[in-house]
């Protein structure tokens, strides 16, 4: 996708009351990784309190819902707008919008407004496929690679089968997850779809079937098939066979007009426009559309006859669970996730997008023939508690009731609350890592963002930490399954020796969390990276300070490769501080992160990549020192103090691939 919105200037908002949030996350997490990967997709994280009775919705019901729901949160999440549809049992759809469209303009947002809907292409995409499925063209077990052109390589793996399109829908192709590449300069249009997949050599690091890792790179292969086995460009294939046979003229693939909804992120106290970047995984997360549009596309997901668009087999397909990290916890269905809400018994089906600046979520409550859209164009203060799961909250218990209690025990897929969990917890303490991610760019920085560290509790409970989520307890409820406060589950993943390799939560159904030995510990490698950096930059101030007093000495003074030797260890030093300084700047911001990161930007690992080579030259200085015992012991001291630890420091930078020889 192509996003043609121009930077604003800084606008200032009001200031309103936000909303309460519980201790747990008061560590709030801003929004890094789930927009930069492409779109990082979660279920819904906080309970509701009320416990009503079911309802039939009505269209006049439904109306005075969005109406009254819209400003309200609107207003209490302190974003720019939303803009929402609903459809009711009987596929009437009502809509509605509140808030702006552009703050810099004061453009109102209206049902009417294209919107990008970010990772809910992926559900689009699964339709053209399933499409093709449905027509014999395609087969849901055929090698991905035997209908790909041939110039697209799919990186295979001594032992593993090849990867198939049902692994490829259900996002258990076992790829990385390589960010590098994925979004163009600002400006600049995306690369070609074909071109883009030719070039990525994306590895793989799962076997096939075996671990759930979202993977928006596994969805633009799906859409280069559709292109490949039509012979279409896939966005005109999409919009004409799936959009368009649903009536959803205003949706589509291609680079958006001037109308579409100005993405905005938060910038101090006001808002500036995401800077306009293209997206080279397309089918992944490149769609816009209007609430008028999906209000159509969920009538028809609820509907008794797909016919005008797939087979009824297909159809269900789509919302019925194809797969799961465990039982216990939401699966996905080809192209939609389930989604748990605490307290609420129905079975809930959709899926999210997130983009900078524009998050949107939809579910459908299959069984009640209800269903719900909301986007949202402004970046949310707490990534985990936003108007879109405040909205699909209050709608489920609208059609659902409080049918589950506060505990949630009669939710979808949800253990009965009868029991301890499986006994020793003990074995379970560890670090685990997330499964979306790199092993061959600066990707895998992610994975110290993105991990669990679980303690056990007494009573058999458990305790995560996570450097996003903050610290949450978990209450034991059934065979290794556990459940927070507030409502969300969490599950153990055994191995066929029955050890816990991995875990799963519901707030995070996507990916699982792998359990890492000391070596690959994020937290072992920062520990010894700080210590390694502590060393360094204190050797680089003795070494400093070395260089100026023998500047006042004058020439002579000091033997030069001692003097050689201390520019070496200072400039290490310098070298560390710009590279963390810039690691720093640019995870505080999700534009930061997504231009050194995605856009496969220099800045990163050329400074590590200048430290190592200093550090490597500090080495043979320091030993060069020893051996011809030249210069003073302190500066020999400090010259291999330097060597060791900004050696430490740079092979840490070296294993997340923020170097440019690793």
């Amino acid at each position: 996708m192509l996003d043609r919105t121009r930077p604003t200037p800084t606008v200032r908002r009001p200031a309103t009351s936000r909303p309460r949030r519980p201790d747990r996350w008061r560590r709030r997490a801003r929004v890094l990784l789930p927009v930069v990967v492409g779109a990082l997709l979660l279920p819904a994280a906080a309970a509701s309190a009320a416990t009503p009775e079911p309802v039939v919705l009505t269209a006049p019901a439904a109306q005075r819902f969005l109406d009254e729901a819209l400003p309200r949160l609107v207003e209490q999440y302190d974003v720019p707008g939303a803009t929402a549809a609903v459809v009711v049992p009987g596929g009437e759809v009502v809509t509605a919008a509140a808030g702006t469209a552009d703050v810099a303009t004061g453009r109102p947002l209206t049902p009417d407004t294209p919107v990008r809907v970010a990772s809910i292409s992926k559900s689009f995409t699964a339709v053209a496929v399933l499409q093709l499925v449905d027509q014999g063209r395609l087969g849901l077990d055929t090698p991905v690679e035997d209908v790909l052109p041939p110039d697209v390589p799919v990186a295979g793996h001594a032992g593993w089968r090849s990867v198939t399109v049902r692994d490829l829908l259900t996002h258990t192709a076992g790829f990385e997850e390589r960010l590098v590449g994925t979004t163009s300069p600002p400006g600049e249009a995306a690369p070609d779809l074909h071109a883009y997949l030719r070039d990525a050599r994306v590895g793989r690091l799962h076997a096939p079937g075996t671990v759930v890792a979202y993977s928006n790179y596994g969805f633009a292969l799906l859409g280069l098939v559709v292109q490949t086995v039509t012979g279409t460009p896939f966005a005109a294939q999409v919009d004409a066979t799936v959009l368009g046979a649903l009536g959803m003229t205003r949706s589509g693939f291609a680079e958006p007009g001037d109308d579409v909804a100005v993405s905005h992120l938060r910038d101090g106290d006001g808002w500036a426009a995401a800077p306009a970047t293209g997206m080279a995984e397309a089918p992944a997360g490149a769609a816009t559309s209007t609430a008028t549009d999906m209000g159509r596309y969920l009538r028809w997901l609820l509907a008794d006859d797909h016919a005008s668009v797939l087979d009824e087999a297909s159809a269900a397909g789509m919302l019925a669970r194809q797969h799961g990290i465990h039982p216990a916890l939401p699966g996905g269905g080809w192209g939609t996730w389930e989604r748990l809400v605490p307290g609420v018994a129905d079975r809930l089906v959709g899926h999210e997008g997130d983009l900078a600046g524009a998050h949107s979520a939809y579910v459908v409550d299959r069984d009640r023939g209800a269903g719900l859209f909301v986007a949202v164009d402004g970046d949310p203060a707490d990534v985990l508690h936003d108007l879109r799961r405040a909205l699909v909250e209050e709608f489920a218990v609208l059609v659902a009731g409080g049918a589950g209690g506060a505990d949630g025990s009669d939710g979808p897929g949800t253990p009965a609350a009868t029991g301890a969990g499986d006994g020793g917890a003990g074995a379970v303490e560890g670090t685990y890592v997330t499964s979306r991610r790199s092993d061959s760019d600066a990707s895998a920085l992610k994975v110290a963002l993105d991990n669990m560290v679980v303690s056990a509790l007494p009573g058999g409970g458990l305790r995560t930490v996570n450097p996003a989520l903050g610290t949450t307890t978990w209450a034991p409820v059934g065979p290794d399954t556990y459940r927070a406060p507030d409502g969300e589950l969490l599950a153990l993943v055994r191995d066929g020796d029955g050890q816990v390799r991995a875990l799963g939560t519901s707030v995070q159904p996507t990916q699982e969390y792998l359990r890492v030995d000391a070596l690959h510990d994020p937290g072992h490698h920062l520990v010894a990276g700080g210590a390694g950096l502590l060393v360094a930059l204190v050797a680089a101030a003795g070494a400093a300070s070395g260089l100026v007093r023998a500047r006042r000495r004058g020439p002579g003074a000091r033997a030069g490769g001692a003097v050689a030797a201390d520019a070496l260890v200072l400039g290490s030093g310098l070298a560390l501080v710009v590279g963390l300084g810039l690691i720093g700047a640019a995870t505080a911001a999700p534009a930061g992160i997504e231009a050194v990161i995605t856009r496969g930007s220099a800045t990163l690992v050329v400074p590590f990549t200048v430290a190592t080579v200093l550090a490597a030259a500090t080495a043979v200085a320091a030993a060069s020192l020893l051996v011809r015992r030249v210069g003073s012991r302190w500066a020999r001291a400090r010259t291999v103090a330097a060597a060791v630890g900004a050696g430490v420091v740079c092979a840490v930078a070296v294993a997340y691939h923020l170097t440019l020889l690793g």
